[in-house]
């Protein structure tokens, strides 16, 4: 999908582009994974199935990212035992990738990731050396 993101693949003599995406790519999203497991961890009625309706259900989730914020902000205890079976990660989709009309592999999500990475690259914060 275009506004997916995935990681280049990892070959032989990869670029310093490409590595430098990967690499800040891989830091964000254990960014993400550390956030939702902190906020499946405090609420874990996040964790179970719910027989609510579905705007219930998207009010119970907006209660609990709002209480989660306050809790982080104010420098609540975070208990590391709350996280306690608490799925690590999410599982990839694999998601084909739209051809262009002409036939060409380019998928717009691969121009996109292009310029993610080319404006990572430039500026001035590279990691990777």
């Amino acid at each position: 999908m275009p506004w997916l993101l995935k990681p280049y693949p990892i070959t032989n003599n990869m670029p310093l582009l490409h590595r430098n995406f990967n690499y800040r790519l891989s830091r964000a999203r254990m960014t993400a994974e550390n956030a939702l497991g902190r906020l499946k961890g405090r609420w874990r009625v996040l964790l179970k199935r719910s027989d609510l309706n579905v705007e219930d259900v998207k009010r119970l989730a907006k209660a609990c990212f709002v209480l989660h914020n306050i809790c982080e902000s104010k420098g609540e205890p975070f208990h590391p035992d709350w996280l306690n079976n608490i799925p690590v990660g999410d599982r990839f989709i694999n998601v084909p990738s739209v051809p262009y009309p002409d036939g060409r592999a380019l998928t717009v999500a691969k121009i996109k990731r292009d310029m993610v990475a080319e404006y990572l690259m430039n500026d001035g914060l590279t990691v990777i050396d």
